[in-house]
């Protein structure tokens, strides 16, 4: 459209629907047209969860590596961590979930309880 926040909004609406192919394309070409928008860094999130939702741990392991490299300083930057560690989780790569759970906890003291509380359940869940 033109207008960062409108084809924010739609790509968001085709994830929140469940509809991850249409919503991982858009994200892409948010980030294509957009690459410095204030929403950049959720639609970045957002195109990772897009691939995670389908069990493409690989590729979204890549994308929420991505996010965090580009954006660390975010409000994403806690989930886009505890995202990565799921990804590695899910590709049986226990050790480096571990690191990243750590590594979220460690980066991001002030993150949400709720959050602390969800990164501290996936470590004891990955026995880390």
């Amino acid at each position: 459209s033109g207008d960062p926040r409108t084809d924010y909004d739609q790509a968001y609406g085709l994830i929140r629907s469940g509809q991850y192919d249409l919503a991982e394309s858009s994200f892409r070409q948010f980030l294509v047209a957009y690459p410095g928008d204030e929403l950049a860094p959720e639609a970045q999130y957002w195109l990772g969860e897009s691939l995670f939702a389908r069990g493409d741990y690989g590729a979204a392991a890549e994308e929420f590596k991505k996010g965090y490299k580009a954006y660390p300083k975010s409000k994403r930057g806690p989930d886009t961590l505890l995202k990565l560690g799921l990804s590695m989780a899910g590709l049986d790569f226990r050790d480096e979930a571990c690191k990243m759970y750590a590594l979220a906890l460690k980066q991001y003291p002030d993150m949400s309880n709720g959050l602390r509380q969800r990164v501290k359940n996936e470590q004891a869940s990955a026995a880390c």
